[in-house]
C-alpha cells in the first residue's frame, strides 16, 4: 500500500476528532494548522519584509479587514486630508437612517455614506489627485534628470527602441492621475522610449498640479 501524504494524513486526524466529538481537541488541532501555515509562508509576503512597504502593506490591510477595499484610492487619499471632511463626518455620524432606530455608524460607514454625495466625491477623487501628483512628482522628475545625466542617455541608441517597463509603468500612473481631473484626458500612444521619455519630462511637471498652484477647492464642485 502506498504511504499517505501529508494531506491525507491532517484529513484522517481531523475525522478522527470530529467521530469522537472532542470539540477542544478539535480546536487545538486548527490552531495547529494555522501555526504551521504561517510558519511556512512567513517572510514570503512584502508585508513580512521590513522597510516601507510593510508599511503600506499592513496600512492597507486594515482596509480589507474594515470593508473598506471598494473605495477609489484617491478618493481615500482626498478623505483623509481634505479640511471639510471632519465636518462632514460629524454631519452624518447624526443623521440615523429612516430605516433604523439606533445608528451607531464606523468610519467606514460614514465614508461609504459620504463617498454616495457626487459633488463630495469628485472633489475628494481631485484633492487625493492632487496630492499624490504633488507626492510622486519629485520622484518622476529625479528620475527623468538621472537617466538625462547617464551614459545611456549620451549613446542615443536606446531612442528608438520600445518604452521600459518603467516607463510604461510611470505613465500609466501619471495618466491616471490627470484622468481623476480631466476625465477627458487620455493615455498616450507611445511607441519609442524617447517619445516616452519627452512625455514624462514634460507632464511630471504637469502646470495642473505646479507647485505654486493651490489645491482643489470644494465650491468649485458644488456648482
Amino acid at each position: 500500500m502506498d504511504a499517505s501524504s501529508p494531506q491525507q494524513e491532517k484529513l484522517q486526524r481531523l475525522q478522527e476528532m470530529l467521530s469522537a466529538g472532542s470539540r477542544h481537541a478539535f480546536a487545538a488541532c486548527c490552531a495547529v494548522e494555522v501555526a504551521e501555515a504561517a510558519a511556512q509562508y512567513h517572510g514570503m509576503r512584502r508585508s513580512d519584509q521590513p522597510g516601507r512597504d510593510q508599511l503600506v502593506y499592513r496600512a492597507g490591510s486594515a482596509i480589507e479587514v474594515a470593508n473598506g477595499l471598494h473605495l477609489d484610492d484617491y478618493w481615500l487619499l482626498g478623505a483623509l486630508t481634505a479640511p471639510e471632511v471632519p465636518v462632514w463626518l460629524g454631519q452624518l455620524a447624526t443623521e440615523a437612517p429612516a430605516h433604523t432606530l439606533q445608528w451607531e455608524p464606523c468610519i467606514v460607514d460614514l465614508f461609504n455614506r459620504l463617498f454616495e454625495d457626487n459633488a463630495k466625491r469628485r472633489y475628494l477623487i481631485s484633492m487625493g489627485a492632487w496630492r499624490r501628483h504633488h507626492w510622486s512628482q519629485a520622484a518622476y522628475r529625479n528620475a527623468v534628470a538621472e537617466f538625462e545625466a547617464s551614459e545611456k542617455a549620451a549613446g542615443g541608441r536606446w531612442e528608438a527602441k520600445p518604452p521600459t517597463a518603467k516607463q510604461t509603468y510611470a505613465i500609466e500612473q501619471i495618466t491616471r492621475t490627470l484622468a481623476a481631473v480631466t476625465p477627458d484626458f487620455e493615455a498616450p500612444q507611445l511607441s519609442t522610449r524617447r517619445a516616452a521619455h519627452d512625455w514624462i519630462a514634460v507632464h511630471a511637471g504637469n502646470p495642473r498640479f505646479a507647485d505654486n498652484i493651490n489645491p482643489p477647492k470644494y465650491e468649485d464642485f458644488n456648482k
